[in-house]
């Protein structure tokens, strides 16, 4: 039987230098990995969500990609190009944090990622295949799950905010809007972060 080992909130975003990032324990979360697989040899690592903070990943990318005026003052939009965007700005802030998931994974752990409130853009087929491609070595372990993780009718995870009026969208597993589907609902919540 592997160890279950589950990680939430890590809220990471742009890195150091920026006035949004919340997460500076890079060295830290990548001596846990170290630890684990040293004292684990196998084991499964649950994501709970809000990994990556895509609603605090303000930068515009001015040469690729057009920003609308609201996306200019908040960041960009939750469409899947702007989110897999998001999502490589994160990766090269937290570069050694990433890599150490990948040899994480390719040393035969297993990775479960769930979204949450903060991290809903990981809905994308886009964004998902963004994260799996920096995952090279370990792609094969890392797993992205739409909702919950369960094993054996006797362990159940899913992250908290779906028990938050503020944090929860009512369509938790297709969060489009209804008129653009190329758009994530976000919960009334990340209003207040935006």
């Amino acid at each position: 039987m592997r160890d279950l080992y589950i990680v939430s909130d890590l809220h990471l975003s742009e890195g150091g230098k920026s006035f949004h990032e919340d997460f500076t324990s890079d060295a830290e979360f990548i001596s846990f990995l170290a630890h684990v697989h040293k004292t684990s040899p196998q084991a499964t690592l649950i994501l709970n969500g809000d990994i990556v903070d895509f609603l605090q990943i303000t930068t515009i990318d001015k040469k690729h990609l057009l920003a609308t005026t609201n996306e200019r003052e908040y960041g960009f939009g939750t469409d899947p190009e702007k989110s897999a965007w998001k999502l490589k700005r994160a990766i090269n802030a937290h570069h050694d944090l990433f890599h150490a998931l990948d040899l994480f994974a390719a040393n035969g752990h297993k990775v479960f990622l769930i979204k949450g409130n903060h991290d809903p853009e990981w809905h994308w087929p886009l964004v998902q295949k963004t994260f799996l491609k920096h995952q090279r070595q370990g792609a094969h372990n890392n797993h992205i799950l739409p909702w919950c993780y369960h094993e054996n009718k006797r362990i159940y995870i899913e992250h908290g905010s779906l028990y938050d009026a503020f944090n929860s969208t009512r369509h938790w597993l297709h969060p489009v809007l209804p008129n653009n589907p190329h758009q994530l609902v976000l919960p009334f919540g990340s209003m207040f972060v935006r």
